[in-house]
């Protein structure tokens, strides 16, 4: 049955020169899981929020849109609110009440469920998401990703006949985003709901959609199921593939010219079995084996809770960071890992412990997680020359971030990606001897993650010191020194990248899990592509 139909549709912001979407034409069928996938500001976020009324953007919409045969703007509103769901990009813009049980039992509250029902469905899903233990908490108590959670949960409770995802798992723990990318499959298939989800980190959604869109200035360049996308994409040597599919075309192209495109981990261990004998050897660079420089920053055995009553956040907790390396945190949803960078920025004031800077370099800068957050000015011009740096580092960096169509644009105005580029931007520019970072990738696609990892090397280079956080394992595997594991407000594991991941089965990159048998320290796309390069 066609749910949605999308005829000649042309949209365009009016602070826009271009159109964000061009001449789409598309229609989406009952029970299809699709991915929509693209560069950052392609139109994918556009798109989504063309097909949920309430919140379409304001600016010149030329063409035709309808549900279920119904131009959209006629659907009744309790219809539209019941069957087609949405989650934000950034889970602030969707949050409402000021604690957690409230925020679930809003929706439910508008449409008028009873309160036995309200009751039981939030048991049911809170079971499956492990809300537990923050269910009574206030929402300003909550990390990034139980925001995203929590939201995700809110819509999902009035059981929608299709949800609009925008970028779900960008703040969930690789755990977290294996769970509910597996949880929408199984609406999918079980109960027929359809699934439109915009991601970024797609390596885990492409074996379980039907269909991937894939934009490029504001068209649908390729409309196909996910294998043939995959091919074309691969055969373009592109970045936006996933892992699976980019190691099984290096093995076709040369070791297995019988090979097929590969879009799961099993099917790529077989093709390596298959052609063992074939690999040649490899061995770590000597990068991975640098040795430890002076301490530029210890933290030891920090106590900090949020409230008096409250339970501790970090418990006990040490860390040191090494003059002019990249120390990236991992850990799930809630572990302490933004409350620990807030504490190092002096925004929150511990209750027990020491934050001791060893080489008396004091200046910080910090990146929230929000970048909305960071922004005072009407212009993202204006952003960038209030920390008064050199015109010429201003333009280097509005170049290779690709902000220049941005600079005239108010910063609230501009995409999450465009946001997130433009707040590193500003934090770069700054020159500290310590940035912090709060999902620095978030929100950016695998050509511009690259451009931020080449920026913060530079930034080392010039003595610079990074500490940031980050659920992006592969982000985090191609550009951190030293990785740390956060569980339960303290460290578990603080070892150097190749080490802290080789061996993990989920803290770790799909390349591994793919060649860990022939290859165990191999992580990334540019360690597989050195294989042919040094043989």
């Amino acid at each position: 049955m066609e749910l949605f139909k999308l005829e000649q549709l042309t949209f365009q912001y009016p602070v826009n020169d271009m159109p964000s979407l061009k001449d789409i034409d598309l229609t989406i069928h009952e029970g299809e899981f699709v991915l929509l996938c693209g560069s950052s500001g392609c139109g994918k976020t556009t798109l989504l929020k063309q097909m949920k009324r309430e919140i379409t953007p304001a600016g010149s919409l030329r063409g035709t849109i309808t549900y279920r045969g119904i131009p959209l703007p006629e659907i009744a509103k309790e219809a539209s609110a019941r069957e087609i769901g949405f989650v934000f990009q950034n889970p602030d813009n969707q949050i409402v009440m000021g604690d957690v049980y409230s925020e679930l039992a809003f929706g439910m509250e508008n449409l008028r469920f009873s309160s036995a029902e309200m009751k039981r469905k939030i048991a049911e899903l809170c079971s499956f998401f492990g809300m537990e233990g923050f269910l009574d908490k206030e929402i300003l108590q909550l990390s990034g990703g139980q925001k995203q959670v929590l939201n995700l949960a809110s819509v999902l409770l009035l059981q929608p006949r299709v949800l609009l995802l925008d970028e779900p798992t960008s703040q969930l723990d690789p755990v977290a985003a294996k769970e509910f990318l597996l949880f929408l499959k199984r609406l999918n298939e079980e109960f027929g709901m359809t699934v439109l989800l915009s991601e970024h980190r797609f390596d885990d959604v492409y074996p379980l959609c039907s269909r991937v869109l894939f934009l490029q200035n504001g068209s649908v360049r390729i409309d196909a199921e996910p294998k043939q996308v995959a091919r074309q994409l691969s055969a373009e040597k592109t970045d936006f593939i996933p892992a699976q599919a980019f190691l099984s075309q290096r093995l076709r192209e040369h070791v297995d010219s019988e090979a097929e495109i590969c879009l799961t981990v099993r099917e790529n261990q077989r093709l390596l079995e298959r052609n063992l004998d074939r690999l040649p050897p490899w061995e770590p660079s000597v990068q991975n084996a640098e040795k430890t420089r002076e301490p530029l920053l210890a933290v030891k055995r920090l106590f900090l809770k949020y409230t008096l009553e409250g339970a501790y956040v970090l418990k006990d907790l040490s860390l040191t960071l090494e003059q002019g390396k990249c120390t990236c945190l991992l850990g799930a949803n809630g572990s302490g890992k933004s409350t620990l960078l807030k504490a190092i920025a002096g925004i929150l004031k511990p209750q027990a412990g020491k934050i001791k800077w060893m080489r008396g370099q004091r200046s910080v800068t910090y990146l929230p997680q929000n970048p909305l957050l960071f922004f005072s000015f009407e212009h993202a011009e204006e952003e960038l020359r209030s920390v008064g740096a050199e015109e010429e580092k201003i333009e280097r960096l509005v170049s290779r971030l690709e902000l220049t169509h941005c600079m005239q644009k108010h910063p609230h105005d501009l995409s999450g990606g465009e946001q997130q580029r433009l707040m590193i931007a500003c934090g770069l520019l700054r020159e500290a001897s310590l940035l912090l970072m709060d999902e620095p990738a978030k929100g950016l696609d695998q050509r511009m993650k690259a451009r931020l990892g080449s920026l913060l090397q530079e930034y080392q280079q010039n003595g610079g010191t990074v500490l940031l956080v980050t659920h992006d394992v592969d982000f985090a595997a191609s550009y951190a020194d030293n990785c740390c594991l956060l569980f339960n407000g303290s460290t578990v594991s603080e070892k150097g990248t190749a080490d802290f991941f080789a061996g993990n089965y989920f803290y770790t990159t799909n390349i591994n899990r793919m060649v860990r048998r022939r290859y165990p320290a191999m992580l990334t796309r540019k360690e597989v592509d050195s294989l042919w390069q040094k043989n």
